[in-house]
């Protein structure tokens, strides 16, 4: 039952094909890039942090904007935070030393 401009979409099953099967090649390696060299990259909990110091950063300087065009005295506190979150983003990208290869991180959970 089909109406007037409507197309019925077959597709094809879907084919099984073990993993271990000697006759296909393994995708992960195949292609014609070298193998990528490994970087130094930002890790993700690094970046949540620059990223939530940048914000409270940007916050604090927009108080210190609107207390000193209103007036309100609390400039101080406002270019206190600024300057500590500018300190904080600072200390994570540069300030933590990058875990070594073979060493393991240790938990206190």
């Amino acid at each position: 039952m089909t109406e007037k401009g409507v197309r019925s979409v077959v597709r094809p099953e879907p084919t099984v094909e073990s993993p271990t099967d000697p006759n296909r090649p393994n995708r992960r390696k195949a292609g014609p890039y070298p193998a990528a060299a490994p970087t130094r990259g930002m890790d993700k909990r690094r970046l949540a942090y620059t990223l939530l110091l940048v914000g409270v950063t940007f916050v604090a300087l927009l108080h210190t904007a609107l207390a000193f065009a209103f007036g309100t005295g609390l400039e101080e506190i406002g270019l206190l935070v600024a300057g500590l979150g500018v300190f904080g983003v600072l200390f994570v990208n540069f300030g933590l030393p990058a875990p070594e290869d073979g060493a393991e991180e240790t938990r206190s959970d």
